[in-house]
């Protein structure tokens, strides 16, 4: 690996208020640590571009992974993270030195001849990503797909979605089908969720540190499906929202949207087995039949 990338992965991860990343924006250009964010009340992505260096730097407060937890500065506002760092063609740390000599905007061929196999599919196009984990004790990955700019990231989970109805009744799904992970939530409580001893509502915890990449335990294609269904994206047949209101019908949220007429309180699981047979129809099944 190129002394450049070293550099860049050495920051990756780190809060803005670290003496190491404020040395590294300074290290890359005078005065580019002024233009670091100093705080950020919700999980919105900042940027800082050093378009001249091939360096587009993002900022979030919230990394969802287990060893990057939320830090405080106020009580409504937490350090940003550097969790995302893009590498344009102008880099200067690609050639023969670089990792696996990959060259600036690697091509397709490029990527299998230094990886193999793509590692996952991700988005509507189901695009093929290339990732590599080059600090396995930070867990930061490079993340390569063609046509776009690599980039060095913490290896996290996509967010499920805020606290609802919704979003508990499909993790009850997915718990029932055995597709949820035993770590989503602590072991007593997963125990007594298999039992039905405890109320879907027991999943919450979990719901706020990501789910499709860390806990949903299927192959890629049931994984990108439930993705795409659950954000009303192709090539999903619907939307979960819509169709769990013609099931329980809606009401009007504080945006002026409809949204299910349940509470999290409300999700049972005698709601649960209402809702598995949509369920299965538009995730398993469809995955199965594909």
């Amino acid at each position: 690996m190129s002394i450049e990338l070293e550099q860049v992965v050495s920051v990756v991860g780190r809060t803005v208020d670290d003496e190491a990343l404020r040395a590294f924006m300074e290290s890359v250009r005078s005065g580019l640590a002024k233009k670091l964010p100093k705080q950020m009340a919700n999980s919105s992505m900042k940027y800082v571009t050093a378009a001249k260096e091939g360096l587009e730097m993002g900022f979030v407060p919230d990394i969802l992974h287990p060893d990057y937890p939320v830090v405080p500065k106020t009580k409504a506002a937490a350090f940003p993270r550097l969790s995302v760092v893009w590498l344009t063609k102008k880099f200067g740390g690609w050639g023969t030195d670089a990792l696996f000599g990959l060259p600036a905007e690697p091509s397709e061929e490029a990527l299998r001849a230094a990886f193999g196999e793509p590692s996952v599919f991700r988005g509507v196009a189901n695009r093929p990503h290339w990732r590599h984990v080059v600090d396995a004790e930070r867990s930061v990955i490079f993340d390569a797909s063609p046509g776009a700019n690599p980039m060095l990231q913490i290896d996290q989970g996509r967010r499920l979605g805020e606290l609802s109805a919704e979003t508990v009744l499909f993790a009850a799904w997915a718990l029932e089908r055995g597709w949820l992970a035993s770590d989503f939530v602590d072991e007593e409580t997963m125990a007594a969720l298999k039992s039905r001893d405890a109320t879907p509502s027991a999943l919450a915890p979990g719901l706020h540190r990501g789910l499709w990449d860390t806990h949903l335990t299927v192959p890629d294609a049931a994984r990108n499906l439930a993705y795409s269904y659950f954000h009303r994206l192709p090539p999903a047949d619907g939307w979960w929202r819509t169709d769990l209101i013609e099931m329980k019908g809606g009401r009007t949220d504080q945006y002026s949207h409809q949204e299910p007429a349940l509470d999290v309180e409300d999700c049972d699981w005698s709601v649960v087995d209402e809702v598995t047979p949509v369920l299965n129809v538009k995730i398993a099944d469809a995955v199965s039949g594909s």
